[in-house]
């Protein structure tokens, strides 16, 4: 049997019976739903033996899990002779209630929520579920791989080939989980990352900066810089110890998902992220990331929010021109709505600058959707 499968044990999982048969209709792999004393039956052994560990995942809920771990891996592994970690944990958790679903580093768990709708629930669950079997076969080829290159006797160039190969599958697994599936850009985990990495960067450079004598600094400088046609414009401190970001939403989303439907939406969030994407309105030390549903946020390193603006409202006319095909109605266009905010020092975490950000955005999004708005132009700054 080579087919894809996702067994979900209903143990503890009644409440989405309905939402499980969502998913099996339009799901391009097997589902099925059965109790656990079903899945250890004989029937449900043979089909096991005859499934690929890669191409097989179980839905199960936490608890159950916890209490039956020990049987259900003893039970598993009888069958496998190795290892095996494809659980997905299905559960409704009230502190997930604003996101459908999250993986979690290596453990995997998808949140369903009432405030969402069933099918449009079941189909980010297929999406999931692809993007694991995707990264599942990528993992044991991986693991085959290793294994065979131990078996040969390697001269030493098929040996610097082969640690070549693994590193770039390694590489090619890393950067999947980095990004968010829709988009292709880095999905909230990564951009954490990422703003944390600025941040600490951000303090150093501040560190050395307060650390240099002007003077020194300006004899050190060749004169072909100083009659450079295009040298870098602005003051030290305009690009130097200092970082910014913008907070972009699209305005208006949740009309566009409510009538012309989540496909729709779907395709207007992939168009924001081609055009983040592209070549020409981005320098290529900026990193853009979906920040959760329809919030993306760009870090522009060595930027301060005046310069910061510039990228913002070209991005913002860019998508503005954009227009987005319906069946029903005349094609439609959508705004995006831009807060910005800038590195302070005071800063203690990522989260200063993430809210003041939000702040300038909801402030756009309050007075005049479809506009850019530094916090610093508008707000006091924090003490």
């Amino acid at each position: 049997m080579n087919d894809r499968i996702v067994i979900f044990i209903k143990n503890n999982l009644e409440q989405f019976a309905e939402l499980i048969s969502m998913i099996k209709e339009d799901a391009p792999f097997v589902i099925v739903y059965i109790s656990f004393d079903d899945l250890i039956s004989d029937k449900y052994r043979t089909i096991l033996k005859e499934t690929s560990p890669a191409q097989l995942y179980f839905g199960v809920d936490p608890s159950f899990y916890t209490a039956m771990k020990e049987k259900l891996t003893r039970y598993i592994r009888s069958i496998f002779q190795l290892p095996f970690s494809h659980f997905i944990y299905i559960h409704q958790d009230p502190e997930f209630m604003h996101e459908p679903h999250f993986i979690l580093g290596k453990s995997r768990a998808f949140y369903f929520s009432q405030q969402y709708e069933y099918q449009h629930q079941a189909r980010y669950f297929i999406i999931h579920q692809l993007q694991l079997f995707e990264n599942a076969i990528t993992s044991t080829r991986l693991s085959e791989y290793i294994a065979d290159s131990f078996k040969e006797v390697v001269y030493s160039e098929i040996l610097e080939k082969k640690n070549k190969e693994i590193q770039r599958l390694y590489n090619q697994l890393e950067q999947k989980n980095k990004l968010d599936y829709l988009t292709n850009l880095y999905n909230r985990g990564a951009l954490f990352n990422f703003l944390e990495k600025e941040r600490k960067r951000t303090l150093r450079a501040l560190w050395r900066l307060n650390d240099v004598d002007s003077t020194t600094m300006a004899n050190r400088i060749p004169d072909i810089m100083l009659v450079y046609e295009n040298k870098p414009q602005g003051i030290l401190i305009n690009h130097f110890g200092i970082y910014s970001i913008l907070m972009i939403d699209i305005d208006n989303f949740k009309s566009v998902n409510d009538k012309y439907g989540h496909l729709v939406g779907d395709q207007v969030l992939k168009a924001l992220g081609d055009l983040i994407l592209h070549k020409n309105l981005l320098r290529e030390i900026d990193i853009a990331g979906r920040f959760g549903g329809e919030e993306f946020i760009i870090i522009l390193p060595e930027t301060n929010a005046h310069n910061a603006c510039k990228p913002a409202l070209r991005l913002a006319e860019k998508f503005k021109r954009l227009t987005f095909p319906d069946n029903k109605e005349e094609p439609f266009s959508i705004s995006l709505s831009i807060g910005i905010s800038e590195y302070h020092p005071n800063d203690k975490t990522n989260d200063d600058i993430i809210h003041r950000a939000d702040k300038a955005l909801y402030y756009a999004k309050k007075h005049c959707k479809g506009t850019v708005v530094i916090y610093e132009n508008v707000f006091s700054l924090p003490n």
